[in-house]
């Protein structure tokens, strides 16, 4: 990309980004601005909506009140003309009063009249203005018979001391939709809601008396402004209390009609946006090329001292401009040291290229030579190569009987310790068999102890059943007295006879240990006498293992000494043949050092050739 170009285009983004920014302030200022109007412009409709609903409902009010201070302080008769007054039936639908003490109705409207059980103490408007004792405003209903939508006002009256009864009046409200219909705000809907949402008055007389969610959808009354969306179309839609009740006024405003404004002036800006673009770009692309006029100049010069075939005594012009005059005077001073440099490499060249042909007369000599080293070192490496796999086997095989004899050596060695080893362990074993002997005869002596004690313990039993006997004979002659003693010497006598065979089985145990102990005794004088013979042979095989370890020694000696001389034969043919190999690979190196260095000085004297017809062809 040209710089120009990277320029033109920095600055298209520059001046983009500013109407950018710029614009979006803008039309964000204005369109807050749109919305301080709209929400102010609601809430001033909507107060003196509010404040006309006060002013000709308290009118009203007031009427009512000064008719009921009349009603307190007069008769039927005088009640009947009060309220059937021509002015005062334009102004109420319908006025009356109700009675405490027996519930009865007087009232103005021709078309009605009360039922035999009406009893006015049963309504609510009754109801309100006795409970709260003060004027009252029922719930706005619909009437029956007209389908108007009403209110009542309703006061109480208090006479000789005490409540008498309460006064109503109706209000019909078909008045206040021609009042808010007045109100001008253009695409606007005004309304009046009570506070659980019923319409009180609305443009729309079927809407009067329903839930202002058939048309907001919204059923309760809102603190603040808030965009509702009613049948796909967005609304503005706010309530401002009144001084009423618990009424407020409310205003719809479709959110379409009023940004029309807003959107106009969003599609104007636009286009100014477009235009203004576009001229910048216009300007900016006659700037560049007027200030790069200079800059083309200076590229054609360049150019021009650039062809020619390299011709350096070419000078760029120096009258422009100061930034440009700079450049061009920098440009003179680098072409002045290329051609400085141009004229010295040019005679440096020409004594390199006669250097360079008798180094490579050298080279080829050198190379020949080396050839005829190189193939005497190989002979010699070969031979000595020979000679050195010979002593390596030689001291190899050395090693090996120098090896085995130190393996037959140890062997033997392990052999002799493990008789020695065989032989004590054989002795200890003769003199456990004595111990042992001894332990059984003294098991003998004691088992015969044994024998004596239990037969005394079978004297003891004989006598204790004896005794036994003779006792159970005396208790037989007691008789009845001596039953128990017979009892006791049964026992005792069992207890003999228990004893008895206890004796008995021991006696047998004690035969059968004799005998045990006995053939015990043989057996151990047998293997006494086999292992004393065994320790005799051991001995002798003992001496045997010596003699071969003596004969062994001397021939490892022998291995050891034949095996130094053939390693020590073996090392100084290995380092010859070390050596030999080394000075091979030398001369190998230097054989290829050489042809190397051959071939470079040709390949050199071709580049040093060319790059003399490239300096040849600048002009100096």
């Amino acid at each position: 990309m040209k710089f120009s170009t990277k320029v033109l285009a920095l600055g298209t983004v520059i001046s983009l980004v500013g109407l950018s920014v710029l614009t979006f302030i803008q039309y964000r200022t204005i369109s807050q601005e749109v919305e301080n109007t709209i929400e102010s412009t609601i809430e001033l409709a909507s107060s003196q909506v509010a404040e006309v609903i006060h002013s000709e409902l308290q009118g009203k009010r007031n009427l009512a009140n000064y008719l009921s201070e009349l009603l307190a302080s007069a008769d039927s008769q005088d009640v009947k003309g009060l309220i059937e007054q021509p002015s005062l039936r334009s102004v109420f639908v319908t006025a009356g009063i109700g009675y405490e003490n027996d519930g009865s109705i007087i009232h103005n409207d021709s078309g009605w009249t009360a039922p035999s059980n009406w009893d006015s103490r049963s309504r609510p408007w009754y109801q309100d203005a006795k409970r709260n004792g003060s004027q009252s405003l029922t719930k706005p209903y619909v009437d029956e018979g007209t389908g108007a939508v009403l209110i009542s006002i309703s006061q109480p009256i208090y006479g000789n001391g005490g409540f008498i009864g309460a006064s109503f009046f109706d209000v019909d409200l078909t008045s206040l939709a021609t009042l808010i219909s007045a109100v001008e705000l253009e695409y606007a809907t005004v309304f009046v809601v009570d506070g659980d949402g019923t319409v009180i008055a609305h443009p729309n007389s079927k809407l009067n008396g329903q839930n202002m969610s058939t048309f907001t959808n919204r059923s309760r009354i809102i603190e603040n402004t808030e965009l509702v969306t009613v049948q796909g179309k967005e609304y503005y839609l706010d309530f401002h209390p009144t001084k009423v009740g618990n009424w407020s006024v409310g205003i719809l405003l479709p959110y379409e009609e009023t940004h029309l404004p807003l959107e106009e002036m969003k599609k104007t800006v636009f286009i100014l946006f477009l235009a203004i673009l576009t001229l910048s770009f216009v300007i900016y692309v006659g700037a560049m090329k007027v200030l790069m006029r200079p800059l083309s100049a200076l590229n054609e010069a360049m150019k021009n001292v650039a062809s020619g075939d390299g011709d350096l005594t070419k000078r760029l012009d120096t009258n422009t401009d100061q930034e440009f005059k700079e450049l061009a005077i920098s440009f003179n001073g680098f072409v002045s040291i290329i051609q400085e440099l141009i004229q010295g490499t040019k005679q440096t060249a020409t004594q390199i290229t006669e250097y360079s042909n008798v180094a490579a007369n050298s080279a080829k000599d050198s190379e020949g030579l080396l050839h005829t080293q190189q193939q005497e070192v190989e002979q010699l490496a070969t031979a000595m190569n020979e000679m050195s796999t010979t002593s390596s086997l030689v001291a190899q095989n050395a090693q090996s009987a120098a090896e085995s004899a130190q393996t037959a050596d140890t062997a033997a060695g392990e052999g002799s310790s493990i008789v020695l080893e065989t032989t004590r362990a054989i002795q200890n074993l003769g003199d456990q068999l004595d111990d042992s002997m001894r332990a059984v005869k003294d098991l003998g002596n004691s088992i015969g102890d044994i024998e004596s004690i239990v037969s005394v313990i079978n004297e003891i039993a004989d006598q204790t059943n004896l005794l036994a006997l003779n006792a159970a004979i005396e208790a037989a002659r007691a008789g009845e007295s001596g039953r128990g003693f017979a009892v006791v010497a049964d026992e005792v006598r069992t207890l003999a006879q228990r004893t008895q065979d206890s004796t008995t089985e021991i006696r047998s145990m004690i035969d059968k240990l004799q005998q045990g102990s006995q053939s015990v005794t043989k057996t151990m004088n047998t293997s006494h006498s086999l292992a004393m013979s065994t320790v005799e042979q051991a001995q002798t095989a003992n001496h045997a293992l010596e003699d071969i370890r003596s004969a062994i020694s001397s021939i490892t000696e022998m291995n050891i000494q034949i095996a130094s001389a053939a390693e020590e034969q073996s090392l100084v043919a290995e380092e010859i043949n070390n050596n030999t190999v080394s000075i091979k690979e030398l001369s190998d190196k230097v054989a290829d050092k050489a042809s190397h260095t051959s071939e470079q000085v040709n390949k050199q004297s071709e580049h040093i050739e060319e790059q003399n017809k490239q300096l040849n062809q600048f002009i100096v």
